[in-house]
């Protein structure tokens, strides 16, 4: 039915640093894809170490219970972060290069999420 990220999983992906591009984040997301389990599960004890590395040092290895669904974070993740992007901008053609993406692209992304760009530092 879909990938769960493992509690400890999941705090791998918030410790994650990400240098602020979505193609990353997305190129990210299907790595760790690749190491679920048969029923979907996405723990960091399956992941490779070099993979691991790319977290900031407070994440560590440990057992925790329960599943969290991968889609929602997923989505909500990229929304911030092209909501902080736009916070920072100047216009939208900045906001598109500093993720990494084309101009369409972060359009249809601020329909998605309905997002909207005002140039004095007031966007939703």
């Amino acid at each position: 039915s879909g990938l769960r990220l493992t509690p400890r999983a999941e705090t791998f992906v918030l410790g994650y640093a990400y240098p602020g591009n979505i193609r990353q984040l997305e190129s990210f997301v299907e790595q760790m894809a690749v190491f679920a389990d048969d029923a979907g599960h996405i723990d960091t004890d399956a992941l490779p170490e070099d993979l691991l590395q790319q977290t900031l040092p407070s994440v560590t290895r440990n057992d925790s219970a329960g599943l969290v669904e991968t889609a929602g974070s997923i989505a909500d993740s990229e929304r911030r972060m092209i909501e902080s992007t736009l916070l920072r901008s100047v216009n939208i053609g900045e906001a598109a290069r500093v993720l990494g993406i084309g101009r369409t692209t972060l359009w249809r992304k601020m329909r998605e999420y309905d997002l909207h760009f005002n140039p004095n530092g007031r966007n939703r």
